[in-house]
C-alpha cells in the first residue's frame, strides 16, 4: 500500500509540475547526472527483483538454478527500455507493464495453469498473511540502519 500511494503521490507531483512549468529547472542538471541517477537506481531494482524473486538465495548455485525467474525482469526491463528508444511514446510502458501483471490472471483463465500452481513455483506473490516476512531475508537499508547504532 506505501508503494502505490508513493507511487501515486510521484505522479501527481509531476503533472502538476508539468502543468505549473517547473520542468524547466531540470535543465540546470546536466543529462549524464540524470542518466546516472537512473542507471543506479536500476541496479537497485534488478538487484530487489532477483531477491524477490529467489528469497535467501542472493548467491552460489540456488541462484543460478532459479535463472528463469529472475531472468524475466531482465529481459522485461530490457523490452521496456528498447519499446522507450524506438517508439518515445512514453504511454505505451503503463500499457505494457498492465499486460505484465494481467499475464497470470490471462493463463488461468484460459485454463493453462491456475493462480496457486503459479504461486507454489514462485512466479506469483502470495496473498499474504502468513509468516513469509519472517523468512525474508533483511532488507539491506535495516543492516545499514543497525550499523549506525
Amino acid at each position: 500500500a506505501t508503494s502505490f500511494v508513493t507511487t501515486l503521490g510521484l505522479g501527481i507531483m509531476l503533472v502538476a509540475g508539468a502543468r505549473l512549468g517547473v520542468a524547466t529547472y531540470l535543465r540546470a542538471v546536466p543529462l549524464v547526472v540524470l542518466k546516472g541517477a537512473l542507471f543506479g537506481v536500476a541496479i537497485f531494482l534488478l538487484q530487489s527483483s532477483i531477491q524477490s524473486s529467489v528469497p535467501g538465495a542472493l548467491h552460489g548455485e540456488e541462484l543460478l538454478a532459479a535463472w528463469p525467474r529472475w531472468s524475466v525482469a531482465i529481459l522485461l526491463g530490457s523490452g521496456l527500455f528498447v519499446v522507450d528508444e524506438f517508439l518515445h511514446l512514453s504511454i505505451s510502458i503503463p500499457f505494457i507493464l498492465a499486460a505484465v501483471a494481467m499475464l497470470p490472471w490471462l493463463l488461468h483463465q484460459v485454463g493453462l495453469t491456475t493462480l496457486e500452481d503459479l504461486e507454489e513455483a514462485g512466479w506469483i506473490f502470495g496473498k499474504g498473511g502468513g509468516d513469509s516476512a519472517a523468512t525474508q531475508p533483511p532488507a539491506w537499508y535495516e543492516d545499514m540502519a543497525a550499523s549506525y547504532r
